[in-house]
């Protein structure tokens, strides 16, 4: 008995740190007065984890004769530990990594990489193609770091390959080349090879590169365009048809080099960039625009049953970042991702799916109005409220179970810490287990788990 209370426990903290938020960050706070006179176009690209915790937000900026790259170092809430900005090339970012210990990496489309120590200091900077001698039309479209190089996807000319390289960016390997009209989008490990995927084109390739088989996608009018490993290690990818653009899952057969669609068309796939992730309950979370609906998040299940949909379009935020490290999911089951707009916003939105029940999803920017502590509690609960600076409208406090069902209310005029004991609006003690709070006022909110113990 005790041993599953305290498994209980355990689940119910873990779900504590799930929170739903929205933030906007001013990139001209890093900026003179002087630089407006250069038409600054800014743009946000990738986000990723950070080193040590916390996430890194990354854009560009375009200005009349130069380019720069903008870091945001953020907690888990979102607030700005450090930021910088550093000159960068003259081609869109493309990716955003780590090695998890001590650097980052940001490539250019272009295939020129920067180097940073964990405070961003800028250390190198590689040309991929001068390293290596490559001419003609090429692009590098992904870099991920191994233990002992890294592994690139590189465009030469109507060919798209995978390479490998040491640690200063020397080619040790490149792999057969295979004709697509689009680049590979996305490159996973498979067995001990690598699997890569896009256009029309599924590829499997050995540890050093060979095409052990190519699956290609113009028999069935196919378009491929990630792919991802599920947790019992199954691989999938996802894909659409060109006649119906309904979004589809299909079961990488290794042994039978075959494709399986584990549905028919989920929903129809509008433009713009496309993702899919498998979430920690094993459903699977697709970030991509849709054609009948405002949504941008959809969740379903392996075998294609639509689950729900969310859309977060606030002060004109119309498009994910343009790299391909613009969402991912956390190690807590969050889901962050980051937006552009036309009005020189740069937003990243962190989202708890377990929130869809009782987050209003037209209501935005969140910020955090509210500190909840101890959390969690027994007898009683502190409501610490802070105004946002120039908001004078009420803060509306909600209480929820796990249904969504409203079980406490409160109203405030003004910054002020309220106390709670645990009981729901009939004055009965509430049950012990995991709540959501929200705050709102006005066009700002915040959502936050609680635990409820004995």
């Amino acid at each position: 008995m005790k041993r599953l209370l305290f498994i209980f426990l355990w689940l119910s903290v873990m779900l504590l740190y799930g929170q739903s938020w929205i933030r906007e960050y001013n990139w001209w706070d890093l900026y003179n007065d002087d630089d407006w006179t250069m038409y600054p176009n800014p743009n946000v690209h990738n986000v990723i984890p950070a080193i040590g915790g916390g996430y890194l937000l990354q854009a560009r900026i375009e200005f009349w004769l130069s380019e720069d790259q903008l870091f945001w170092v953020l907690d888990d809430f979102g607030n700005v530990v450090h930021s910088v900005h550093t000159n960068s090339g003259s081609s869109y970012l493309r990716t955003l990594t780590s090695n998890g210990v001590d650097r980052y990496y940001s490539l250019f489309y272009n295939g020129i990489v920067f180097e940073y120590d964990i405070e961003l200091n800028m250390l190198s900077n590689y040309d991929i193609s001068s390293i290596n001698g490559i001419t003609g039309n090429r692009s590098v479209n992904e870099l991920l770091c191994l233990d002992d190089g890294f592994l690139l996807v590189i465009k030469l000319d109507s060919e798209c390959h995978i390479a490998k390289t040491n640690m200063n960016f020397e080619i040790e390997w490149i792999s057969t080349g295979v004709w697509t009209s689009e680049p590979f989008n996305s490159v996973i490990p498979c067995n001990e090879g690598w699997m890569a995927v896009g256009g029309r084109s599924v590829c499997y390739y050995s540890s050093t590169g060979d095409l052990i088989w190519f699956y290609s996608g113009y028999d069935n009018s196919k378009v491929f365009y990630d792919a991802f490993t599920s947790q019992n290690g199954q691989i999938f990818v996802a894909g659409y048809s060109t006649d119906m653009f309904g979004l589809q899952l299909f079961e990488v057969d290794i042994d039978g080099e075959q494709l399986n669609p584990t549905s028919d068309s989920i929903f129809n796939l509008g433009t713009g960039k496309k993702k899919v992730v498998e979430m920690p309950d094993g459903n699977i979370l697709a970030f991509t625009y849709s054609s009948n609906s405002l949504d941008i998040l959809h969740c379903f299940t392996l075998d294609g049953a639509y689950l729900w949909g969310r859309s977060f379009f606030t002060h004109d935020n119309y498009e994910f970042g343009w790299g391909k490290d613009f969402g991912f999911i956390d190690s807590t089951g969050d889901v962050l991702f980051c937006m552009r707009s036309n009005n020189n916003r740069i937003t990243l939105v962190k989202v708890d799916p377990l929130d869809v029940s009782v987050l209003d999803t037209d209501q935005a920017p969140l910020v955090s109005l509210i500190s909840i502590y101890p959390n969690p509690f027994n007898r009683e609960l502190n409501l610490d409220l802070k105004f946002p600076e120039n908001q004078y409208q009420p803060v509306l406090i909600g209480c929820y179970n796990l249904k969504g069902q409203l079980v406490r209310s409160w109203t405030a005029t003004n910054s002020q810490i309220l106390t709670w004991n645990g009981t729901d609006s009939s004055g009965n003690q509430l049950s012990p287990g995991v709540y959501i709070i929200r705050a709102t006022s006005g066009v700002y909110c915040t959502v936050s788990k609680i635990l409820k113990i004995r």
